[in-house]
């Protein structure tokens, strides 16, 4: 039986050599070369952008489809968009945020519907190479679940720092979705002068899933301890995936609707499908500034009435 074990462990020795070494490997020139790596910026703006900041969390709903220059013009606060992707979960985003967060912040959550039809524990690959990639630090961010349920991806997340591709020859990112695209608030601007791409429309056919908004109700009890204020609203949505999924959407808005303080509502945000990009939360620059003026006028409602 001992022998057994010894020539296992030395059939096995190789394998588990490899995906060790992998895991640390530095990021593949192609892996560098993401929006996922945006974050190192805007996590740059939540520690220095003086105060009176607007926080605004989400995804990429907020990273693709707000103009934070009108914001800092009209409310005279000044904006951190710390949008990314919708995959890096609702958990991270918010126990990433909440250790920057100041007093005399106002801190707006614009999170994309999904979250609330998904388990806010799952893993996903851009999760795991924002802990492993971007920032090793943020492994103290996840909790047991999440770290449980991350481990199966890291044998394939190993494996990719072996392939030529991710060294050599072309870039095949989409343009919009590389590392250098945002500006100084965290706005992504490169899509402005694109081309908008044809995509299908959206349908969530996941059951609603009520834990996030606990989640959600923990986070604004935190917030509030640091003196700062904390609005909910609605992300930008393309009118075919609203109507594909509009009684879930509204479920959604009821719910928040019984805990939060609200700027809008999730029909205000529904926008023509002329105006999205390439996705149904992401919008053409004459898109982006409309939903940013409405948000504007939103949150000045919302905030009148904390007062």
């Amino acid at each position: 039986m001992k022998r057994l074990f010894y020539y296992l462990g030395c059939f096995l020795l190789p394998f588990v050599l490899v995906f060790l070494v992998g895991i640390l490997l530095p990021p593949t020139p192609r892996a560098a070369d993401t929006s996922l790596f945006t974050s190192l910026k805007k996590d740059s703006l939540l520690k220095n952008v003086p105060s009176r900041r607007l926080i605004l969390v989400g995804g990429s709903n907020l990273m693709f489809s707000l103009n934070s220059q009108i914001l800092k013009d009209s409310l005279h606060l000044n904006p951190v968009n710390t949008g990314v992707h919708a995959l890096l979960t609702l958990h991270y985003m918010l126990d990433n945020t909440i250790q920057y967060v100041q007093p005399g912040d106002v801190v707006v959550l614009i999170p994309e519907y999904e979250h609330f039809f998904k388990d806010y524990d799952i893993g996903t690959d851009e999760l795991l190479r924002t802990v492993l990639d971007v920032n090793k630090s943020k492994i103290k961010l996840l909790n047991v679940a999440q770290v449980y349920r991350l481990l199966p991806l890291v044998p394939r997340y190993a494996l990719t720092k072996f392939k030529p591709t991710e060294y050599f020859g072309t870039n095949t990112n989409p343009p919009q979705y590389r590392r250098n695209t945002i500006n100084q608030f965290g706005d992504e601007t490169l899509h402005w002068t694109m081309k908008r791409p044809y995509f299908a429309p959206y349908k969530i056919t996941a059951e609603y899933n009520p834990v996030n908004i606990e989640m959600i109700k923990e986070f604004q009890r935190k917030v509030e301890e640091k003196k700062a204020s904390f609005i909910v609203s609605f992300p930008a949505y393309q009118d075919s995936s609203y109507d594909n999924s509009a009684a879930k959407l509204e479920m959604v808005e009821a719910a928040l609707k019984q805990k939060f303080v609200l700027a809008g509502s999730a029909k205000r945000y529904r926008m023509v499908d002329s105006l999205m990009f390439d996705t149904p939360y992401h919008l053409v620059k004459s898109g982006v500034d409309r939903r940013t003026e409405m948000l504007v006028e939103d949150l000045k409602k919302a905030l009148n009435a904390e007062r």
